[in-house]
Order: C-alpha cells, then sequence, then structure tokens
C-alpha cells in the first residue's frame, strides 16, 4: 500500500487467482511444450522449469497471485 501511494495512485479493487490458474493456464501447456522435445540436451534447457512445475505438484499452495486494479492520482 506504501508503494501504491507513493506512486500517486489509489487501489480501486484487487482479486485473487487460486493454483488452479497457475496449472491450468501456464503449467500445463508449459509441460506440454516440454515433453514435445525428443533431444535429451535440448531438455536440460528446461531443468529449472521442469524443478518448478514438480515444486508446484509438491505444494501448489505457493503459487498464487493477487492482481491489483490501480488509478494515478
Amino acid at each position: 500500500m506504501q508503494l501504491i501511494k507513493k506512486c500517486n495512485c489509489r487501489l480501486l479493487d484487487f482479486f485473487h487467482l487460486d493454483s488452479d490458474v497457475w496449472w491450468n493456464d501456464y503449467y500445463a501447456g508449459l509441460e506440454h511444450a516440454i515433453s514435445l522435445y525428443q533431444d535429451r540436451t535440448l531438455k536440460t534447457y528446461f531443468g529449472s522449469d521442469l524443478a518448478e512445475i514438480e515444486q508446484f505438484r509438491k505444494n501448489p499452495s505457493q503459487f498464487h497471485s493477487v492482481y491489483y486494479v490501480l488509478q494515478k492520482n
């Protein structure tokens, strides 16, 4: 809230996105795209992405977002 005020804005609204949105709109598609690569060497470039997907599977409650709707004063 301090940053919002510092930037001379006011908060109009906010909303939460739950972990289902992360899975359905991001991680499932990313995992599918990576799985299309047959070259193991190329797949190594996606190691951090695959680790993040695994982390999501272990604890999806860590993956949520809050979106703020602001108006410049």
